[in-house]
């Protein structure tokens, strides 16, 4: 080591210097250390692995974390939990991942959102059935998809729905046709009365005529013929004459109960008809009276043939007893045609 006031070299670890006696100072002298090209190449390399490590640690737990958000929104979707599944996935937005892995989140979260769409339909179809609004849940429950996790339970309710369709159909029909015979009924209640009414008002004419008759000087033989005419000729045409049309009507499909109710509103006047107009009159003629009673057998043998078509609601056997009736019949015909 070099003095620093005399610039002579002295020993190492003098304290002094051995020709001026200056206090020597303690001087710091470098060391060179040579360094191989290997161990140089090996600090490099480690110094590039600890960089890469400290910037792909982040990446890295991103990468595990949507991972892990995936997995749970598979789990959440295999037990019908589709929002919480979308809920998972959309939580990895903003995390560094693989775009294949991203491209994957996308297809899972658009499926995920088709879940929720059709799991929202079928819970909206459950309240309509709970209205009676079937048409509205079929038509939700049809636009659910086969690929719905969920379809089977879709399928049962679509099945359930249009039952219950089908028998509001048939509730209509049944009412509509009950309807209708209520309507038939009515319509045959309604022209039998007036039938009845007519019958009163015409039997009151008869009893009219046949005193104004015998107050003009008219015989009584001729005012009670022209009235077994009225109530004969009245017999053909309302009692036989509905009749009739009623077993048309019945094969038609239409109108029969309205026809054979005033068939046998006709007939059951025709009988009471006749049954006053011999009471009516006193000391009439064997034949006359014999004509006259003629009628009434014969409109009361039809009556009750109609009356047993009604209750059997089967007109195609017969709508009157011709056996029984059409002797009475044709007597009335020969005694009227005889004057």
């Amino acid at each position: 080591m070099n003095c620093t006031k005399c610039g002579k070299e002295n020993h190492e670890g003098s304290k002094f210097c051995r020709f001026c006696g200056n206090k020597l100072s303690e001087v710091k002298r470098h060391i060179k250390i040579p360094i191989s090209p290997k161990i140089l190449v090996i600090a490099v390399v480690a110094l590039l692995v600890i960089g890469g490590v400290v910037y792909a640690a982040p990446k890295a737990k991103d990468y595990f974390d949507v991972q892990g958000a995936i997995t749970q929104a598979q789990k959440l979707e295999s037990g019908g939990q589709y929002q919480q599944a979308l809920n998972a996935l959309t939580a990895t937005q903003g995390k560094w991942t693989t775009s294949s892995t991203q491209n994957n989140i996308s297809s899972l979260e658009q499926k995920e959102q088709k879940y929720i769409g059709w799991q929202n339909d079928y819970n909206t179809a459950l309240t309509d059935v709970a209205t009676s609004s079937y048409n509205d849940a079929q038509t939700l429950l049809q636009g659910i998809d086969s690929s719905y996790p969920q379809y089977s339970l879709v399928k049962n309710e679509l099945t359930q729905v249009q039952t219950d369709i089908q028998s509001a159909l048939n509730a209509k029909v049944t009412a509509a046709e009950q309807a209708t015979k209520a309507a038939q009924q009515n319509a045959a209640a309604q022209k039998a009365a007036a039938a009845a009414a007519q019958a009163q008002a015409k039997t009151a004419t008869q009893n009219a005529s046949s005193q104004a008759a015998i107050a003009s000087g008219q015989t009584a033989n001729t005012a009670f013929f022209n009235q077994l005419s009225n109530i004969y000729n009245n017999f053909l045409t309302n009692c036989l004459g509905d009749g009739t049309a009623a077993l048309k009507a019945y094969n038609s499909g239409t109108g029969y109960g309205v026809y054979l109710g005033a068939a046998i509103s006709a007939c059951n006047s025709a009988e009471a008809d006749a049954k006053n107009l011999n009471a009516s009159y006193s000391n009439m003629p064997t034949n006359y009276v014999n004509a006259d009673d003629d009628m009434e057998w014969a409109a009361y043998y039809i009556s009750q043939s109609l009356n047993a078509a009604f209750t059997q609601n089967d007109p195609t056997t017969a709508l009157y007893d011709t056996n029984a009736a059409t002797p009475y019949v044709n007597e009335v015909g020969t005694f009227l045609q005889s004057k």
